[in-house]
């Protein structure tokens, strides 16, 4: 996981986009030293086979092993989680612990 997220933060400017969903993902050894990431839709699916060479060409510089292959899929709708707004995010951390809306209210704090 330190190397996917290395290599993710190390890609160029032009590829901040595809960059930033991978850190996202969370790559699984389904059997050594088969790699498998799940994109959340076919749209990344495909950037990502697109690069697929020059990630497989860094997981295994850094990991020392030239036997990782890597598979990408896209995700089942089970598999898939709801990415929450700031305000739901809020809201479900009130709901847990009343505390926080007391320290917003304490200090008159506003969500932005």
């Amino acid at each position: 996981m330190l190397q996917w997220l290395s290599m993710c933060n190390r890609m160029p400017q032009d590829m901040s986009g595809i960059a930033a969903r991978m850190k996202n993902m969370n790559p699984v050894v389904a059997q050594l030293p088969a790699v498998e990431v799940v994109a959340p839709n076919d749209i990344i699916k495909t950037e990502m086979e697109k690069i697929k060479g020059k990630i497989v060409a860094t997981l295994r510089h850094y990991l020392h092993n030239a036997d990782i292959t890597l598979t990408i899929r896209v995700a089942e709708k089970v598999e898939q989680e709801k990415i929450l707004t700031r305000r739901e995010q809020y809201d479900l951390m009130a709901s847990q612990n009343a505390s926080i809306e007391k320290l917003r209210k304490a200090f008159d704090l506003e969500l932005a």
